[in-house]
């Protein structure tokens, strides 16, 4: 009885490799779309945001990731369900921008502590495409590549500064 079981249970074993193998050798490795380009994560000349193309090479990434903070801050919508929770933080978003300087594959790269901040960060990365002048695509050996970005949107709540009053001119201290 014991012999028939384990001849039973090590055909089911067999039969199921069988399957298995048979399974495998249909299942081909998905080809290359034809219009398949690589997407560089630290090409030679990254991707720049628009804006400082007159500057001398050194300066232009620099320029161009000041001018991109600048753009952000100005579209920011700070979420007002953060704003009442006293929330604030930072959403990693990732990008790529292809050949043309347009910008997709648009996700997070990593998460900020709320969600409606990351909607927000993902909001603000799609105006890119709304922009007069695109992108300046990356560059691997002088030719345009598509590169991936991740850059940081930063939530921060600005408190309001305490203004001291100039006395009067006709205030006199009572100390004197």
């Amino acid at each position: 009885m014991k012999k028939r079981i384990f001849v039973i249970i090590l055909f089911a074993v067999g039969l199921t490799n069988v399957v298995s193998a048979q399974k495998i050798k249909n299942n081909k490795q998905p080809e290359k779309p034809k219009n398949y380009a690589a997407i560089f994560r630290n090409p030679q000349e990254p991707a720049r945001f628009p804006g400082c193309e007159e500057k001398v090479n050194e300066y232009r990434l620099g320029c161009s990731q000041q001018l991109m903070s600048e753009y952000i801050k100005s579209k920011l919508k700070y979420p007002k369900s953060c704003v009442k929770d006293s929330l604030e933080g930072m959403s990693f978003v990732s990008f790529v921008v292809d050949t043309n300087g347009v910008v997709g594959q648009i996700r997070i790269d990593k998460k900020a502590v709320s969600p409606q901040m990351d909607k927000e960060a993902i909001r603000i990365v799609k105006t890119f495409n709304k922009m007069k002048t695109k992108w300046v695509p990356a560059q691997q050996n002088g030719k345009k590549v598509m590169s991936e970005l991740v850059i940081p949107v930063k939530f921060k709540i600005r408190k309001p500064k305490l203004m001291v009053a100039p006395p009067d001119e006709d205030y006199q201290d009572p100390s004197k």
